[in-house]
């Protein structure tokens, strides 16, 4: 294992900033559960499946997931920029606080369209993190351990 872990601190930062991707994949296996929950669609004010206006639901349940993907495809062009503008650091940085802020309006939701943006918002930060996390993690690593780490 020494010989693939050269230096700790190198280690430990990988591992540190790993952790956001795993944010990433946290937030979209949870947004599976609560699309099933009576409570949600209570919530926001929609029909649950077997009632009239389901249609509408299952439409709206697309673009919530759908609007998601769109955020992380803008927040990937945006680090194809910020990256090497601001620093990979910074950049991750950034996109925690955006995810960080996406999370709070999504459980704050209080209708469609606020639910809506705050999936897209939340969406910008994913894709700021999946795609500068690697690249960060690869930079840190030393050149013997790189493809370990």
């Amino acid at each position: 294992m020494g010989r693939f872990i050269p230096n700790a601190f190198n280690f430990w930062v990988v591992v540190y900033v790993a952790l956001g991707s795993t944010a990433c994949s946290y937030g979209l296996a949870i947004i599976g559960s609560t699309l099933g929950q009576p409570s949600f669609y209570k919530s926001l004010g929609l029909a649950v499946q077997g009632e009239p206006g389901y249609s509408r639901t299952a439409n709206l349940i697309s673009a919530f997931n759908g609007v998601s993907s769109a955020g992380s495809c803008l927040g990937a062009i945006y680090n194809s920029w910020s990256a090497d503008a601001l620093s990979r650091k910074h950049t991750i940085q950034i996109g925690a606080i955006i995810l960080s802020i996406g999370a709070a309006l999504c459980a704050g939701s209080v209708n469609v369209g606020m639910f809506i943006f705050a999936r897209f918002f939340a969406g910008v930060g994913i894709g700021i993190l999946v795609t500068c996390i690697p690249m960060y993690q690869a930079e840190v690593s030393t050149p013997e351990s790189r493809g370990f780490m």
